[in-house]
């Protein structure tokens, strides 16, 4: 478009240039007519080209001499001021032209700075729509909110998140209409190795595993993909990368702890029967080292284990089931007996049965995290219960205490990451991530003078031991 309308700038000022050059001739040398070719000079610079306008300037000295030399031959001989005419009318010529040149270095220069600016405006605007809440545990959710931005950005008809799968290209998620993209255009895609247009209204992100497509993309939308697309790809490409790098500590951690366990049970094993005395007699001191070593012992057990099922957790895909909530407070309150009996403490489970949808595993070890944390600070003597509500559609599963409650300074810590002392820890953390993961969530209260913690599900009526489907 930029191309055409200089071509037509061109040919205007040629031919405004020839009707200078004939009015020039056909007038008398007193008339100075040759001013006239400081008009094309101007409109030159139009063309946004200095050799085009150098070259008009050129044309113009040779028409002002030429029709001088024409002039002169109609009227039998050049006058002293026909002469003094022409060397001026040429000296303006070249003043016009480098004005013309001058003027247009001025307004590239300020084309330039107006452009970066806009460039650095539509960058501001891409920054913005991909500032996401990026959680690297969950990638193709994050990356499907940032291909809805960038299609609504870049005003996109429809766009389309896919991964490779064994059968082909799979859509993960798309994003208004159903998108256009077809196995042969995300192939075609997915063999490029930087971003870039597919074909005429289609722009691809390719990110390893995925593809961001964008389809239906106007000329202005596609020029400023194109201008932004290396940006883009990289602040795509950035969190892909952490996303994965992430995957491979839980997986890590899975490895870890995993082999942490093994010894770690066979040297508590061996610490238990040396505090019974099947090693030999004990002294009082050494059977209270041995007693500690145990309880260190079972700590690290004990942090082995929440690490194990932290990475379970976050690798496992298994379906849900309908998860009798009642029935499995009741089965691991049943567990946990002996450790409250032995601290004198009194464990209940209230309230009347509930369902809600779940892995039952990881309900199960949420509700063991929340009975360790009571057994843990509940006051030996006092009572422990585990109370079952539900209400519009919400069951809440609460652990009731008579401990001191949590600090006010770890409260904003709570089930977010681990603290060194007082109410958290990797359990509760874990706790909220299973929540998280059921559409839950687990919170914390103060209610008559007792510690609550909870969780809250959306109940499900429906008492098959699986879903189906």
């Amino acid at each position: 478009m930029l191309r055409e309308g200089q071509g037509r700038v061109r040919l205007l000022t040629l031919g405004v240039l020839l009707l200078a050059f004939l009015l020039d001739v056909a007038t008398p040398q007193a008339l100075v007519a040759a001013i006239l070719f400081g008009v094309p000079i101007a409109l030159s610079g139009m063309a946004f080209s200095p050799r085009f306008t150098w070259g008009t300037v050129a044309l113009a000295l040779l028409g002002n001499l030429t029709a001088g030399v024409l002039n002169a031959k109609a009227e039998g001989g050049l006058s002293v001021l026909a002469v003094a005419n022409r060397l001026l009318a040429g000296l303006s010529m070249a003043l016009v032209g480098y004005l013309t040149l001058a003027l247009l270095r001025r307004a590239e220069a300020q084309g330039r700075v107006e452009l970066a600016l806009r460039r650095a405006e539509a960058l501001a605007r891409v920054y913005r729509a991909l500032d996401l809440d990026l959680d690297p545990e969950e990638p193709e959710a994050t990356l499907l909110k940032a291909t809805e931005r960038l299609a609504r950005l870049f005003g996109a008809e429809a766009a389309g998140l896919w991964k490779k799968a064994p059968g082909g290209p799979a859509l993960v998620g798309a994003v208004g209409p159903p998108p256009l993209g077809v196995p042969g255009r995300v192939v075609r895609a997915w063999e490029r190795e930087a971003p870039g247009p597919v074909e005429e209204g289609v722009f691809a992100f390719p990110l390893g595993r995925y593809l961001v497509l964008l389809e239906g993309v106007g000329p202005e939308g596609e020029a400023r993909l194109k201008e932004l697309a290396l940006e883009i790809q990289g602040r795509l490409q950035a969190f892909w990368e952490k996303a994965q790098h992430v995957s491979a500590l839980k997986e890590l951690a899975y490895s870890l702890s995993h082999d942490l366990r093994t010894p770690l049970t066979a040297n508590l094993l061996n610490l238990r029967l040396a505090l019974q005395g099947a090693y030999g007699p004990l002294d009082e001191a050494f059977r209270q080292a041995l007693a500690n070593g145990v309880a260190a012992n079972e700590a690290l057990l004990r942090l082995a284990d929440n690490l194990l099922e932290l990475a379970r957790f976050a690798l496992s895909g298994r379906e849900p089931e309908a998860v009798p909530l009642k029935a499995l407070a009741e089965e691991v309150a049943g567990a946990l007996g002996p450790l409250f009996a032995a601290r004198g403490l009194t464990l209940a489970v209230e309230g009347e049965e509930a369902w809600a949808l779940g892995r039952r595993d990881a309900l199960a070890r949420a509700v063991q995290h929340l009975l360790e944390n009571a057994l843990e600070h509940a006051p030996p003597g006092s009572r422990v219960c585990v109370r079952l509500e539900a209400w519009d559609g919400v069951v809440r599963l609460g652990v009731e205490d008579e401990g001191p409650g949590v600090p006010e300074a770890l409260l904003p810590h709570l089930f977010r990451r681990p603290v060194r002392e007082g109410r958290g820890g990797l359990g509760l953390y874990l706790t909220r991530r299973i929540l998280e993961a059921h559409g839950g969530r687990v919170g914390y209260e103060r209610r008559e003078g007792r510690t609550v913690f909870y969780l809250e599900l959306e109940e499900v009526r429906h008492a098959s031991p699986r879903v189906p489907g």
